[in-house]
């Protein structure tokens, strides 16, 4: 098959200017109309987005909002917003429908009409279309089935393709679930489609219905790089679906990072687009996301500062209610109660660990409840507030409310007993083993319940260790021991109320001195090993200079050493 893309080249940016394509002035918001629980009109949702800085949108819409699209793009024109793309729902008719045949091809009269007036007013939006919403437990297909399915989908987009052909726009086939919620199948039927001619079909990668493709990125990405126009961005967690957090602002999911290591290092460069998904304040939503996305960057450029907390930590995902009325109202998700967590080679370890923290009385840590019949290791979903979020109560990261957790802490683990045959994360040994320690205390990690008590999460790097191997690394976290932070008397400060905290004694405050450069080195060793396997993400962290990061507070931690005894020693 040949390779289909769109007969125009994307362009971002202007001439002898340094706004790179990733840049907040080249990337869409999308999702921000049917959404925006301010519901917003047309010149208000202009303004907004000349307010962030945002110069392109992919307008969605309902029948309520298609009166209004001529007062929409006179509101962008206005506001000096560009239409980059407009929704396009084009759904194949499912064979066993009635009438299936006849509704084969048939373009929506909305659809027309916007494709009409964008022409007329010189306009070349994309039309972001679906083909399948399909669900995420699809059949597989026998080849010849799959071949068959493309080529009706094939007959049914193809009118829709040549209208848009007829006037200067393309078509953009995103994914959502179902056959069509692969890559390869979109690819397919763009490249079925080029086959009859029709050269401008692309696709526009919708990252909130992917996460199914998240271990396979790569692959899935290099089915659709000839005809990637777009990506649709979204905070990605492996275990989304599971849990229902599979609308996050950009940046706070916990495979972002890993998956803008693989676009970067594949030399894609296209447009992205934030998203308002959710049923809330759209300004808010996309603030969120273009921080993230700023932060994710940063990253990617060697810069290291913390992840942005968002201001919508749980977005409200909007499903359908129908009122007694007869309106149709989006309502809000609910946490569930259990994170469902892949099975990873320390499950079974932190099974054990978290059994016992409850056993004992513990409430700091999330309770285990064992595994449903996938394997998932199902872990208690703690409601709360991070501690790094702005809206945390000062407490949180008060040095001594940490320090006398972690002593809780460490006492409920002295009396672990491990079970035989476990396995447990190996990355960054300490100078002992006396117990099991969980490693990477930090304000990310410490969620504030709503009874006001502090809860550790993140058990995944728990090891054999030493209580002040654990208490070196939340010092370096809470302090914090970092160049470019705190001057190193107030980081002092916040180390001797630390140590208070934990009631240290004078030998252990000793002992507790060469091992906060020593913390700090061990990461900048991990990272060292890592880069070694040239694996993604770690070479390309190793080569943006993270690694030299933590080599650089090791030694501003050893040239203030006078700082940290003087804050620990007692007189």
């Amino acid at each position: 098959m040949t390779e289909a893309q769109p007969p125009r080249i994307v362009q971002f940016g202007w001439d002898n200017s340094k706004v790179r394509w990733c840049d907040r002035p080249n990337v869409a918001a999308a999702r921000i109309v049917a959404y925006d629980d301010q519901d917003r009109t047309p010149r208000e949702r202009a303004k907004m987005l000349r307010r962030l800085g945002l110069r392109h949108i992919v307008w969605d819409w309902r029948d309520e909002h298609a009166v209004q699209f001529d007062a929409e793009l006179d509101a962008l024109r206005n506001e000096g917003v560009s239409l980059t793309g407009i929704w396009a729902p084009h759904p194949l008719p499912d064979a066993g429908e009635p009438d299936h045949d006849a509704r084969l091809g048939f373009i929506n009269p909305h659809v027309r009409q916007f494709v009409v007036e964008s022409a007329r007013r010189g306009l070349s939006p994309d039309l972001w279309t679906v083909v399948e919403f399909g669900t995420a437990d699809g059949v597989a297909l026998h080849p010849a089935a799959e071949l068959a399915r493309v080529w009706r989908a094939a007959d049914h987009v193809e009118p829709l393709a040549r209208l848009a052909q007829d006037h200067g726009l393309c078509v953009l086939l995103t994914n959502h679930l179902g056959f069509f919620g692969e890559p390869r199948n979109l690819a397919a039927l763009v490249e079925a489609l080029a086959e009859r001619g029709l050269r401008n079909v692309g696709i526009a990668y919708q990252q909130q219905h992917g996460h199914a493709h998240i271990a396979d990125f790569e692959t899935h990405l290099a089915a659709m790089m000839p005809h990637l126009v777009a990506i649709a961005l979204n905070g990605m967690d492996p275990d989304a679906v599971e849990t229902g957090r599979t609308i996050l602002p950009y940046g706070s999911g916990r495979a972002d990072r890993k998956l803008a290591h693989i676009l970067g290092a594949s030399g894609w460069h296209g447009q992205l687009a934030v998203q308002g998904h959710s049923r809330d304040d759209a300004e808010l939503r996309l603030q969120d996301s273009l921080d993230g996305l700023a932060w994710v960057v940063d990253r990617q450029d060697g810069k290291r500062h913390r992840r942005p907390v968002p201001r919508i930590a749980a977005p409200a995902f909007p499903t359908s209610v129908t009122m007694a009325s007869g309106r149709t109202t989006p309502e809000p998700i609910h946490r569930e109660a259990v994170s469902m967590q892949a099975p990873d080679p320390y499950s079974a370890a932190t099974h054990a660990l978290l059994k016992h923290l409850e056993a004992v009385g513990f409430r700091g840590a999330p309770r285990s409840f064992g595994w449903d019949a996938q394997g998932r290791h199902l872990v208690e979903w703690v409601n709360g507030i991070r501690a790094d979020h702005p809206q945390a109560p000062d407490a949180a990261l008060d040095p001594e409310r940490i320090g006398a957790f972690m002593r809780d802490m460490h006492d409920a683990l002295a009396s672990f007993v491990p079970p035989a045959g476990v396995e447990w994360f190996q990355g960054l040994p300490g100078p002992g083993t006396e117990m099991i320690i969980h490693q990477d205390i930090s304000p990310s990690n410490i969620v504030v319940a709503p009874d006001g008590r502090l809860v550790a999460i993140d058990w995944d790097a728990a090891a054999p260790g030493t209580r002040l191997w654990d208490l070196a690394h939340a010092a370096h976290a809470f302090a914090p021991l970092a160049r470019g932070g705190l001057d190193a008397a107030s980081a002092a400060d916040r180390l001797r109320r630390f140590a208070d905290g934990y009631g240290l004694t004078e030998a252990q405050r000793a002992e507790l001195l060469p091992l906060l450069a020593a913390r700090s080195e061990r990461m900048y060793e991990y990272l060292d090993a890592m880069r070694i396997t040239g694996e993604s993400p770690w070479i390309e962290l190793w080569e943006r200079g993270v690694g030299t990061v933590w080599k650089s507070d090791a030694q501003w931690i050893r040239e203030n050493e006078p700082h940290w005894r003087g804050a620990l020693m007692v007189a």
